[in-house]
């Protein structure tokens, strides 16, 4: 276990460790240096540099942040069609352009395909409700209950 124990000033301080031999007296105080602000744009260039499907280092530094964000576009994972209101942050990755466009393309189909089954289903659903109807009106009709006069004079 170390501990450590003062003599005199603050700066004198001593360190004593486990054999209990006393070590150089700390003599400095480290000060942090405070670095400028990284930009978001910085932070994203540099998430996208880390990709696996990145260009390569050499071309990499021959690019502006600008550039190398211009190369991905933002795809959802879960499409919006199927999940409404999913336009959060964790449902977005960036893909490269040719990729996302491809992906587009076979993500519409699926949607589109979505779309005419859930029309179909509408419309089978409409007709067995129609269905029905015509068959309570024909099972169920109102009319007048007889009276068969039991007990009546």
């Amino acid at each position: 276990m170390r501990s450590s124990r003062a003599f005199g000033s603050r700066k004198e301080r001593v360190d004593v460790g486990l054999t209990g031999t006393m070590r150089q007296p700390i003599t400095h105080v480290s000060v942090s240096r405070k670095r400028k602000h990284i930009s978001w744009k910085t932070r994203y260039a540099g998430a996208l540099a880390d990709r696996p499907d990145a260009p390569p280092l050499e071309h990499l530094k021959q690019m502006t942040e600008d550039q190398l964000i211009s190369l991905y576009h933002s795809d959802h994972n879960r499409l919006h069609a199927f999940e409404p209101g999913l336009d959060a942050y964790w449902n977005l990755r960036p893909m490269l352009i040719a990729p996302h466009r491809e992906k587009t393309k076979l993500d519409r189909k699926r949607i589109a395909k979505s779309n005419r089954i859930i029309a179909k289903r509408k419309q089978f659903e409409l007709k067995q409700r129609r269905r029905y109807r015509r068959w309570a009106m024909r099972r169920w009709p109102s009319r007048k209950i007889v009276s068969r006069k039991w007990g009546k004079k």
